[in-house]
């Protein structure tokens, strides 16, 4: 009896020990750590650890607005965070990684068109103002007068 309660405490000792090891390949990637709560007021949230070193959590008012981040290990192997809302303005991401448009350049004051591309003899046109008179003739409303 003492022989095979031995041999039973081996077969489970070796059975824990193959537990499966991180392959580098993201698909098999074992998820870690896990949570998720929903509260009374209508709030919900999740979140997740995977052991390829990504992160995830979000969480979501009663009104639909979402805040939340992920993070991930890039090529690299420097680790990248990305903070995010969601909601009436849109998605809005923020990341020291993610670029940002450039800021507008407010217009040259006193511009002037370069000479090759404006003629000396060209002249700009402007309509006539209602009430104006050009060469000889008022220029007025015109009255349409349709006869079937």
């Amino acid at each position: 009896m003492y022989r095979l309660t031995i041999f039973a405490f081996v077969i489970v000792a070796a059975t824990c020990q193959h537990v499966s090891k991180y392959s580098g390949d993201p698909k098999n990637a074992a998820i870690v750590q896990e949570a998720r709560y929903l509260s009374g007021n209508g709030a919900f949230g999740a979140a997740y650890q995977q052991e390829d070193g990504i992160d995830f959590k979000e969480e979501t008012d009663a009104e639909g607005n979402r805040k939340g981040s992920y993070s991930y290990i890039d090529p690299t192997g420097e680790r990248k965070t990305v903070s995010y809302i969601a909601g009436k303005n849109g998605f809005q991401a923020v990341g020291d990684h993610i670029p940002t448009a450039p800021q507008p350049v407010a217009p040259t004051p006193g511009y002037q068109p370069d000479p090759q591309y404006n003629s000396p003899d060209y002249k700009q046109y402007s309509a006539p103002q209602h009430g104006e008179e050009t060469a000889g003739k008022r220029v007025g409303r015109l009255k349409l007068e349709l006869y079937i």
